[in-house]
């Protein structure tokens, strides 16, 4: 028997869901939101190997099983995908006395028709079916949708947590497992991809150096050398992550400037010099026009025009 997927750190979580699936109310749809790589869709997939009419049996193998997620070099969820979800639950499950199991990830990308086709499924849901959505920010999930499904808060986790499971269960020194864990700012799935490859590790280091730098230019500057700094032309995907690692970053500068950096790190020389060039109103308010555009990322706009709306002024 193959064990399932573990769930690091949100043990609280997925006791709560799990004693929610043993209740008669239980309910038929549930969202679990939070950032990326926290676990969300590990404990999705948890809690609905537990609901099978066989848990033991992975839930990959389960013929009942339904899971939707972005298809290869595409940014959204489409009406197509939701469209063959809504044929495979007009039959009734394969395995007797078993749910169609639906696991759809970053149900925040849908599009507007993917979206109204799955709120035509959730208002009449059958009773034999049990849907885990993933989502990164609640606010790119209709209200239509939340309203029909129950909303679980995710959050990043602790860098001893972390660590602790990089040593016991990957086997990481000490030393290495910290290093990943610091780097993942609470994302046990960003810290594994560090320690499996330094390579991810190397781009991440190169990713933080561009953006202190570009920090450290004046706002003219900045949108000048966007194109030069991130080679051209600019994916939606990578503009997400950048934005994501640009808070981070703004963070640690403003934390810097006021002494009370919580890292296992000692500010390095660029952090301190933008902590040095930047007031705590101008990084405030560049930490703000960046969680703003993280919001915009899930919309059409130009993924250039998200940074250069970020780093234009200060």
């Amino acid at each position: 028997m193959e064990s399932p997927p573990t769930v690091i750190g949100h043990e609280e979580t997925q006791r709560m869901l799990l004693q929610s699936m043993q209740s008669s109310r239980r309910a038929h749809a549930y969202i679990l939101y939070g950032p990326d790589s926290i676990g969300k869709k590990t404990l999705a997939q948890v809690i609905l190997q537990s609901s099978a009419a066989n848990p033991a049996e992975p839930l990959e193998r389960n013929a009942d099983f339904i899971h939707i997620a972005q298809e290869e070099d595409a940014q959204n969820i489409s009406v197509d995908q939701i469209r063959l979800l809504h044929d495979r639950l007009v039959v009734r499950p394969v395995v007797p006395g078993g749910s169609h199991l639906v696991l759809i990830e970053d149900i925040d990308s849908a599009t507007e028709s993917a979206a109204n086709a799955l709120l035509k499924i959730l208002e009449e849901p059958r009773a034999d079916s049990l849907f885990f959505l993933t989502a990164t920010y609640r606010s790119g999930v209709p209200s239509t949708i939340q309203s029909r499904c129950v909303m679980v808060p995710m959050h990043t986790l602790k860098t001893k947590t972390i660590s602790s499971w990089l040593q016991q269960v990957h086997t990481l020194s000490s030393a290495e497992a910290r290093q990943c864990a610091t780097l993942a700012e609470g994302r046990p799935g960003l810290a594994l991809a560090f320690a499996s490859d330094a390579t991810v590790r190397d781009a991440r280091t190169t990713l933080d150096n561009v953006l202190l730098k570009l920090l450290s230019l004046n706002p003219a500057q900045r949108i000048a050398h966007i194109p030069t700094f991130f080679g051209g032309a600019l994916e939606k995907e990578s503009v997400q992550h950048t934005l994501d690692r640009l808070v981070g970053i703004l963070r640690d500068v403003l934390l810097s400037k006021s002494g009370t950096l919580l890292s296992d790190h000692s500010p390095g020389q660029l952090t301190r010099t933008a902590a040095a060039q930047h007031s705590f109103g101008e990084l405030r308010a560049m930490i703000d026009r960046a969680r703003r555009a993280q919001k915009l990322s899930l919309t059409n706009v130009t993924p250039q025009l998200l940074l250069e709306y970020t780093l234009l002024s200060s």
